[in-house]
């Protein structure tokens, strides 16, 4: 997998433009729910997440890490974890 930096520019880029923020404002290091993604949003981010990375990303790392930031989870994916 790519390193974290690239994986957080593409999920950076990716809710920006669901979000229709710009990129400048937006810190990886916020809870996602700050920027009031709804579950399409997270469904988006999975199916991205697994046609871009072959990385089959569970919701409950959404479910039971409400307050993950967009860093947190690069970090976790590069890890190969979950949130388990």
């Amino acid at each position: 997998m790519n390193d974290i930096n690239t994986l957080l520019n593409n999920l950076t880029t990716l809710i920006c433009d669901a979000k229709d923020l710009d990129p400048e404002t937006f810190n990886p290091d916020a809870p996602l729910v700050n920027y009031q993604l709804d579950s399409i949003d997270y469904v988006e981010l999975m199916i991205v997440i697994k046609r871009d990375y072959q990385f089959e990303l569970s919701a409950d790392i959404f479910i039971n890490n409400p307050m993950i930031t967009a860093r947190e989870l690069c970090q976790q994916l590069l890890e190969g974890k979950q949130g388990k």
